[in-house]
């Protein structure tokens, strides 16, 4: 079912008013929002490093992205996709995290990765 086009372009006002929002209490105050997953005109991909799987046998990723968030922060997360969906979800996100460098946000993914791989091998 398609909405009318009256409702679509007030969903999308709504949209770009929390997102200017966002950016403007960003650039206030950068520390306070360094884990805002706005990223900006930026592109939202991402890089991952394989943690393996857990005991129930979901797979484990831990994330880097590509390009800083409004804030000017590198963010990183874990990435869970279930073996088996758990109330309708296949996925999840957590453990995010924010680093002013890109490498050190690469080097603790990477070590989570790496722990993830000890812990579950």
């Amino acid at each position: 079912m398609k909405l009318p086009d009256e409702i679509q372009k007030m969903f999308q006002e709504f949209e770009q008013d929390n997102r200017q929002r966002i950016l403007d209490a960003a650039k206030a105050d950068p520390k306070k929002h360094k884990l805002t997953t706005v990223m900006g005109k930026a592109s939202t991909s991402y890089t991952f490093y394989e943690g393996g799987k857990n005991k129930r046998g979901d797979k484990i990723y831990f994330c880097v992205a590509d390009y800083v968030n409004v804030a000017g922060y590198v963010l990183t997360w874990r990435q869970v996709y279930y073996k088996k969906p758990r109330k309708g979800v296949t996925m999840q996100r957590d453990q995010w995290a924010a680093r002013i460098s890109k490498g050190a946000a690469v080097k603790l993914a990477q070590a989570r990765a790496a722990k993830c791989k000890v812990r579950y091998a």
